[in-house]
C-alpha cells in the first residue's frame, strides 16, 4: 500500500518489510490509525467483485490516480 502525503510518498509494510495489501476501506483505516491518520481519501486501482469474477487488469500509477475509484474514510 502506498501512502501519498504532503511530504511525498511512503509505503506501508509488514514486520518482514513486505508491502501490505489491504482489501477494504475499513482495513486501511485500521492500519493507518496507529500512525495518527484518522481520515483521508483512498484511490483504488480497480473495483472488482470477487464473488462474480469480474476481471481485473493492472494499471500504471498515473492511470490509477487519474481514473481510480476514490473513497473517503474517517476513523474515530
Amino acid at each position: 500500500m502506498r501512502l501519498h502525503h504532503a511530504h511525498g510518498g511512503s509505503q506501508l509494510v509488514d514486520a518482514d518489510g513486505q508491502a501490505r495489501r489491504l482489501t477494504g476501506t475499513q482495513w486501511v483505516s485500521r492500519a493507518l490509525l496507529p500512525l495518527g491518520i484518522t481520515h483521508g481519501v483512498l484511490t483504488w486501482a480497480e473495483v472488482t467483485d470477487e464473488m462474480i469474477g469480474l476481471p481485473t487488469t493492472p494499471s500504471d500509477p498515473p492511470s490509477v490516480l487519474a481514473h481510480g475509484t476514490r473513497v473517503a474514510f474517517q476513523t474515530r
